[in-house]
């Protein structure tokens, strides 16, 4: 893909480090990223790539160095400081969630609601309106017949289950 080089590029980290006590996590990274660009992070363990995507995310704050969104600089505090700058993540730990599938993922803490007697409940038919919209644009055939499940397998079963169609057994 090339870059759009017009504008400020939408993520711009300049010489982030994170230290935790006498361990340093992370060393003056750079990292730059125009709109709409992709980018694998690759790494051995220990590398840091989880720092600084939890760093991007707002879910750890860097010891030092600058964080520009579309060429503003900015700080994050938590994953709500950063969501509101349309920067959201979705964790690869799959222990994290063990009831919730990739399409659950999609609204996790932003649940489509609805109110009833002021009581609010989960909106499937908006969720799933919205998942859908989102498989189309993303182009992720697999989010249309993804469901919110009550159990998921364990390990790999659980990330082939992101993929596959729903058992029948499951209601969705």
């Amino acid at each position: 893909m090339s870059r759009d080089l017009s504008g400020p590029p939408r993520v711009e980290m300049i010489n982030i480090t994170k230290t935790y006590g006498s361990i340093r996590s992370l060393r003056g990274v750079n990292l730059s990223l125009a709109p709409g660009e992709v980018l694998g992070l690759v790494g051995d363990n220990g590398a840091g790539k989880s720092t600084l995507t939890k760093i991007l995310a707002g879910a750890v704050v860097p010891s030092s160095g600058k964080l520009r969104i579309d060429g503003e600089e900015v700080s994050f505090a938590n994953p709500a400081d950063a969501r509101r700058c349309h920067i959201e993540m979705v964790y690869q730990d799959l222990s994290l969630c063990d009831t919730v599938n990739v399409a659950g993922n999609l609204f996790m803490g932003r649940e489509p609601q609805t109110r009833l007697l002021g009581i609010p409940f989960l909106d499937e038919k908006r969720c799933t309106n919205r998942r859908m919209r989102c498989s189309r644009d993303w182009g992720f055939p697999f989010l249309i017949r993804a469901c919110w499940c009550a159990t998921c397998p364990e390990g790999n079963g659980r990330r082939s289950l992101s993929h596959a169609p729903p058992p029948s057994s499951r209601r969705c």
